[in-house]
């Protein structure tokens, strides 16, 4: 799983009151650097709100927002930390609001593959330990490290 991780894809401090003004500073930039197509924004939104990706574990919560293969040109797992904390509905339940201050975008170019993906995630986020060490650096490459240790 350490391949789908980027160095360049690690965004810190995103301005935004919600995921949609989070994800638009993200998506352009994404777009740009050629991992996205100029579908994405509105293919992750419009599953978002269909399919919330809010993921509570006991001490804190992250969001795992991604859509179809089709929207996505290289696999990357973007890693977004907003300057405040953004709502996510909770996967599955999709009846409580979730404080999110680390958002795992995920670009999965083979849709064969995100199940396997969002299961590595889950598990390597199982530990506080990661979370927290993420939460306490502003610093690409530390959080980079951090990931793929």
């Amino acid at each position: 799983m350490e391949k789908y991780f980027n160095k360049e894809n690690v965004y810190i401090n995103v301005k935004g009151n919600n995921f949609k003004d989070v994800l638009k500073n993200v998506a352009f930039d994404l777009e740009k650097k050629g991992f996205v197509k100029e579908s994405f924004f509105n293919a992750v939104i419009e599953r978002e709100t269909n399919f919330p990706t809010g993921l509570e574990f006991p001490n804190y919560s992250i969001a795992i927002p991604h859509t179809d293969s089709e929207h996505v040109n290289e696999n990357s797992i973007v890693v977004i930390k907003p300057e405040n904390a953004i709502a996510f509905k909770d996967m599955g339940t999709n009846s409580k609001n979730l404080d999110v201050n680390v958002i795992l975008l995920l670009l999965v170019s083979k849709n064969n593959e995100q199940v396997k993906v969002l299961s590595n995630i889950i598990k390597k986020f199982a530990n506080d330990e990661i979370y927290n060490n993420i939460l306490a650096s502003n610093n690409q490459q530390e959080i980079f490290s951090i990931l793929t240790k």
